[in-house]
C-alpha cells in the first residue's frame, strides 16, 4: 500500500532513480555523486509531503546515511547530502524515516562540517 500524507489523490513517486552508493570496485566520480545529488534535491526540495508516495523515497532514505556519503572527503557531497536528509525529514514528517541513532550521526556529521566553516552550502 502507497503511503503518503495526501488525502486520497492519486501521489507521486520519486522519479531519481540514480545510485548513490556503488560497491567499491566500481566507484562513483566525485564529479558525478556531485551531479546526481544535485538531481536529487532538485527533485525532492520542489515535492510537498502531500504530493509524494514515501515508499518510493526508502531507497535513497537509506543511501543517504551511508558512511561513504556521511564521511565523503568533499565539502559540495556533503552539503547536498544535508540538504537531502533534511528535505527528506521534511516529506517523512512527522516520522522520521531513521532511528534515532542514525539521526545521531547523521547531525553529528553535519554539525562538524558546518563548524569547519568550509562546507560549500552556497553552492546549491
Amino acid at each position: 500500500m502507497a503511503t503518503g500524507k495526501g488525502s486520497g489523490s492519486k501521489l507521486n513517486r520519486l522519479q531519481f532513480k540514480q545510485k548513490l552508493v556503488t560497491s567499491s570496485a566500481k566507484p562513483i566520480t566525485t564529479q558525478e555523486l556531485l551531479k546526481r545529488l544535485k538531481n536529487l534535491f532538485g527533485e525532492i526540495s520542489k515535492t510537498d509531503q502531500e504530493e509524494i508516495e514515501t515508499d518510493s523515497l526508502k531507497t535513497v532514505t537509506r543511501e543517504l546515511i551511508h558512511n561513504t556519503l556521511l564521511s565523503h572527503k568533499d565539502k559540495g557531497v556533503k552539503a547536498y547530502v544535508a540538504c537531502c536528509i533534511s528535505d527528506l525529514l521534511r516529506l517523512y514528517a512527522p516520522d522520521a524515516p531513521y532511528t534515532d541513532k542514525e539521526l545521531r550521526v547523521t547531525y553529528a556529521e553535519a554539525t562538524s562540517s558546518l563548524r569547519k566553516k568550509k562546507t560549500a552550502f552556497w553552492l546549491i
